[in-house]
């Protein structure tokens, strides 16, 4: 699922970071309809994630501890893919095997394998390695990788 972010907009200095937005009284990512039963009176707030990352592109929600997220990678001066808890902890570099160039947009979902574009086709990460989405068929077209809800 697309995470609701503040990514996309500067911060302060004109730095981009990753926020997250949560129902402030569960962590639960806040996306959706208004929350009913238990979390009814969840207010939504934006937590600021991962301060350090630079040009976002992209942010996706993995799990409920987790997004995937597109940004700039200071070390190569490419668009990779990342790994962050909600928490802003464990930032970990993802792999761009397989890819025929770097992605553009990313989209995960919660027991789903994460989607990709790169040079306007699909990709799905699986074993470690971005692979076509079909097995032994060429990469299908495509730009704006997404689960439904």
């Amino acid at each position: 699922m697309k995470a609701p972010v503040d990514a996309v907009g500067r911060g302060r200095g004109g730095r981009r970071g990753v926020a997250a937005t949560t129902a402030a009284s569960t962590g639960v990512p806040a996306h959706g309809p208004a929350p009913s039963g238990p979390h009814r009176n969840a207010r939504a707030a934006s937590v600021r994630v991962a301060p350090t990352v630079r040009q976002v592109v992209d942010v996706a929600w993995r799990n409920a501890g987790l997004l995937m997220l597109l940004a700039g990678d200071p070390s190569t001066e490419r668009t990779v893919p990342f790994t962050v808890g909600v928490d802003g902890w464990e930032l970990t570099p993802g792999t761009t095997s397989g890819l025929p160039g770097q992605p553009t947009a990313i989209a995960a979902a919660p027991g789903r394998q994460p989607l990709a574009s790169a040079d306007g086709t699909m990709w799905q990460l699986a074993g470690g390695n971005w692979v076509t989405l079909v097995r032994g068929e060429e990469p299908r077209p495509g730009t704006a990788p997404f689960y439904p809800m």
